[in-house]
């Protein structure tokens, strides 16, 4: 898995690298080329769960968007993004939230996510 990640950071294309950067920013990179895609480098399900979980009572919309928009990114070719997902095994339904709906989607799953 060390060799894929190395192989996936190697190669700098007009992504601007491969350097993490916020959501808000990365979805601006992306939209210059259809053919990026970003990817959290973090589940943003955890993240939520995680802000959750330290707030001590349930987020707010404006909440949900702001650990959303400052969760680190990285935007890259959409081949490169599914090779590196499949890597961490991020491509499963349970750490999906798809960012552009995360607050109705955190809304559904909030209550099967363990916040222990």
């Amino acid at each position: 898995m060390i060799q894929l990640l190395k192989r996936l950071f190697s190669r700098r294309k007009s992504t601007g690298g491969m350097n993490a950067m916020p959501y808000a920013k990365a979805v601006d990179v992306a939209a210059q080329d259809d053919n990026l895609k970003i990817v959290f480098l973090n589940p943003l399900l955890m993240l939520l769960a995680g802000a959750e979980k330290q707030k001590g009572s349930p987020l707010t919309k404006r909440e949900v968007f702001a650990v959303r928009d400052s969760a680190n990114c990285l935007v890259m070719p959409a081949e490169k993004a599914r090779a590196f997902g499949a890597a961490l095994g991020m491509f499963n339904d349970l750490h999906q939230i798809n960012p552009r709906r995360c607050w109705t989607e955190w809304q559904q799953l909030r209550d099967q996510v363990q916040l222990e």
